[in-house]
C-alpha cells in the first residue's frame, strides 16, 4: 500500500506521535510499499524521519515540495517530485496514496488551513483517511 501524510508545520503533539506511530505499526503489517510527503517543516519531515529509522530505509520517501522554499525541511528522501504550489501538490500526495493520514492541528475541523483543506479534498474523493487529533484521537473515514 502507498501511504501519505499531511500535517501542521508545528510538528506532532506527543499523543498525535504516539497515535502516529501505533497506526503506522498496524498498516505496516499490511505492507506499505511506499510513503508520501510534502516535505515541509513539522508533521511531513518528522514522520519521514521517523518511518526511515524505524524501517531502517527499506520504505521509499516520496517528497512532493512546495514552490515557496521557506517551510521546506530536510530529511531522508529517495523520490522527489517536481515542485507545485501547495494546494496542487497536497491533492497529488491524496492521489499518490491508498491511505492517506491527517495529523491536524486542532481537534475541532476548520474552514481554513492546509491540513484540513488536505483531509476534506481526500474524504470528498472517496479515498481512505485515517484523522489523528493533537489529543491522540484516532478516526477512520471511507474505510
Amino acid at each position: 500500500m502507498k501511504l501519505g501524510i499531511t500535517g501542521t508545520r508545528n510538528g506532532f503533539t506527543k499523543n498525535q506521535l504516539n497515535s502516529f506511530k501505533t497506526v503506522f505499526k498496524d498498516l505496516q503489517k499490511e505492507g506499505v510499499e511506499e510513503f508520501h510527503q510534502g516535505q515541509c517543516i513539522g508533521v511531513d519531515v518528522e514522520s519521514a524521519e521517523w518511518i526511515n529509522t524505524f524501517t531502517k530505509g527499506a520504505i521509499p520517501i516520496h517528497s512532493h515540495p512546495p514552490l515557496k522554499q521557506e517551510l521546506v525541511g530536510e530529511c531522508h528522501v529517495d523520490v522527489t517530485y517536481p515542485k507545485k504550489n501547495y494546494f496542487a501538490r497536497n491533492r497529488d500526495i491524496v492521489h499518490a496514496s491508498d491511505i492517506l493520514i491527517a495529523c491536524t492541528p486542532t481537534e475541532v475541523e476548520q474552514p481554513t488551513g492546509g491540513t484540513w483543506y488536505t483531509y476534506r479534498y481526500a474524504v470528498d474523493k472517496g479515498h481512505k483517511v485515517i484523522l489523528i487529533t493533537p489529543s491522540g484521537k484516532v478516526s477512520y473515514h471511507n474505510f
